[in-house]
C-alpha cells in the first residue's frame, strides 16, 4: 500500500498538541534520551546509520515506542491513557519493524471484523478518536463504542 502523506511540510507532524505533548518535561527528557540513544548506537555501530539522521531518530523513536510503551490493548489494561506524557512505562516487545520504504503494521488488518487500513498519514491524532479516548474510561466500554469513521487532522 502506497501511504500519503496528509502535508508536505514535516513541520505539521512534529507540532505540539494535546495528546502530543511533546513540552511535557517527561516526553522531553525521553527526547533526550532518544537522541543520546541514537548517537550511542551510530558510534558502535556506524554501518547500521540511515542516510538522513532525522530518519534515524524516527526509527530510534520507533523502536523504542515499540519496544518499551504500553499501549492499553496489548497489555488488556482497563485504564484508558491518550497522551504521550502519560504512556511511558516499560512492556515486552511486539512484532513490528520500521521502514522507510513500506508499511509494516504490528497487527494485521481484519476487514471481516470492519477493519480498514487507511493510507493517509495524518499530522495528529484524529479528532473524533481522541475525543472518544477521552470520554470513556475502561478499555472494554472504549471498544464497545470506538469511532466508525476518521474525519482527519484538520
Amino acid at each position: 500500500m502506497d501511504l500519503l502523506m496528509r502535508h508536505n511540510s514535516f513541520d505539521k507532524y512534529l507540532q505540539d498538541s494535546e495528546a502530543i505533548d511533546q513540552k511535557n518535561p517527561k516526553i522531553q527528557f525521553a527526547a533526550q534520551f532518544l537522541m543520546d540513544k541514537m548517537m550511542r548506537e551510530l558510534e558502535e555501530y556506524p554501518g547500521n546509520a540511515l542516510p538522513d539522521p532525522e530518519m534515524q531518530l524516527a526509527r530510534t523513536t520507533y523502536e523504542y515506542v515499540r519496544d518499551r510503551i504500553s499501549h492499553s490493548w496489548d497489555i488488556q489494561n482497563a485504564l484508558i491513557t491518550w497522551k504521550a506524557s502519560a504512556v511511558l512505562e516499560n512492556k515486552p516487545s511486539i512484532a513490528a519493524e520500521f521502514s522507510i520504504t513500506e508499511e509494516k503494521l504490528a497487527f494485521p488488518v481484519h476487514p471481516g471484523l470492519q477493519e480498514t487500513d487507511i493510507p493517509i498519514i495524518f499530522a495528529c491524532p484524529d479528532r473524533t478518536v481522541l475525543l472518544t479516548l477521552q470520554k470513556y474510561e475502561n478499555l472494554p466500554e472504549l471498544m464497545e463504542n470506538l469511532p466508525q469513521k476518521l474525519f482527519g487532522d484538520e
